[in-house]
């Protein structure tokens, strides 16, 4: 649903800038904020984050941030190594089994837990 109606919104567009004189697409903006949709939408729909829409959502903001000049050429060098620490890090959350070794199975009548 979501991609055919960007497909539809980009078709729009593209009749727009050849039909009305000086109607331009700013593909520097168009492109990145495209990346950043996708990745909201797929948080909103299954109402969880995974490394490929967190991979997603950072690329559309950082060059978001560059086509608006935000982005300097100092910070610039720094994303390609911060995108693989992200990376990393992720992968190695996800290898850690966070759950407690005890489980609570129910609590009795006198208020003790049993595990």
């Amino acid at each position: 649903m979501l991609l055919g109606f960007m497909i539809f919104l980009m078709g729009i567009l593209f009749l727009f800038e050849n039909i009305i004189p000086g109607f331009t697409i700013n593909y520097d903006i168009l492109w990145p904020s495209i990346f950043i949709i996708i990745s909201l939408y797929n948080v909103l729909k299954d109402k969880k984050s995974n490394l490929f829409n967190n991979v997603l959502l950072f690329i559309g903001i950082f060059f978001l941030l560059k086509s608006l000049n935000i982005i300097t050429k100092d910070i610039e060098n720094l994303f390609f190594p911060l995108l693989v620490i992200i990376i990393g890090i992720s992968i190695m959350l996800k290898s850690i089994n966070f759950n407690n070794k005890y489980k609570i199975n129910k609590v009795d009548k006198d208020g003790r837990l049993e595990y």
